[in-house]
């Protein structure tokens, strides 16, 4: 990893001294930090690598415990952050063992079984609007939501998208959302207030 700070850039090394389950052992996928200035970052096949301003530990979504386990089926994809919470998003490699598509992570303990709308679901992005507005990219639609219970979900069924795989979003200085739609271009949406 790298730092860029007063006009120069810093290398981070990143050893956490643990067994690898695969050759993707620093093949970082995404990075955010926290209100406390921690750093998140996603590894590919290897879980996510936390720096707390001294040291480098690793979790895995697949257990709650500090520098263990293994995810070798899951991608780890994305990190945002939102409001002390930490959300994930996982391309999903393998059903037998990776079934979630959103996870989080919050007072110490991972989520993953609240998701279930993301189950054998591919997440491809997260983005946080308006401080805790989660906008989740998938393969069955564009879910936003502050409160998960209370999601809508932007699909085939109810725009003019092309198909329900939606690979990532962005917002321009209106607004306005701007959607990447696979293999179907860019789509430009004007939007309400939750």
């Amino acid at each position: 990893m790298t730092e860029f700070k007063s006009n120069k850039w810093k290398i981070i090394k990143f050893d956490l001294n643990l067994p690898s389950s695969n050759s993707n052992e620093n093949y970082f996928t995404g990075i955010d930090v926290d209100n406390s200035g921690n750093w998140w970052a996603t590894r590919l096949q290897n879980g996510i690598a936390y720096w707390d301003g001294i040291n480098w530990h690793q979790y895995f979504t697949s257990s709650s415990s500090i520098d263990g386990g293994s995810d070798s089926n899951i991608y780890y994809a994305s990190v945002k952050h939102s409001n002390n919470k930490i959300w994930f998003v996982h391309f999903l490699n393998s059903m037998n063992s990776a079934f979630v598509g959103l996870s989080s992570y919050s007072n110490g303990k991972f989520d993953k079984s609240s998701y279930t709308q993301f189950n054998n679901v591919t997440v491809h992005n997260i983005k946080i609007r308006n401080g805790n507005e989660k906008w989740v990219s998938s393969s069955i639609g564009l879910y936003r939501f502050v409160d998960y219970n209370n999601r809508i979900r932007y699909w085939t069924g109810n725009t003019s998208l092309k198909t329900n795989d939606v690979q990532d979003i962005a917002f321009d200085s209106n607004g306005d959302a701007w959607v990447i739609n696979f293999n179907h271009g860019i789509y430009h949406f004007k939007l309400s207030k939750l």
